[in-house]
């Protein structure tokens, strides 16, 4: 599994954390009582025939925080490269 996740370079960089870190915002890991998302069922029905980059897009989402950023970002990517692709047709 762990070999899809980084077709380029074919590494992965594993880090150890502390425990409190590593566990920060998954409740399940601390206690065991969190339901379980409908997603979780359709993301694994999907892994055996989709690829990392489009589940990735799908059900990886950017923490509530930074998605505007991150839709922000998107946008300017888009324009930068409508503007980088006019000028080098030049």
């Amino acid at each position: 599994m762990f070999r899809l996740l980084n077709e380029e370079e074919k590494t992965i960089d594993a880090v150890q954390l502390p425990f409190e870190l590593a566990t920060a915002g998954n409740p399940r890991i601390l206690n065991g009582k969190q339901s379980i998302p409908p997603e979780r069922e359709r993301f694994f029905n999907e892994i055996k025939n989709r690829d990392w980059k489009y589940l990735s897009k799908k059900y990886i989402k950017p923490p509530v925080g930074l998605r505007g950023s991150v839709l922000l970002l998107g946008r300017l990517r888009r324009c930068f490269s409508k503007i980088l692709h006019k000028v080098l047709q030049r």
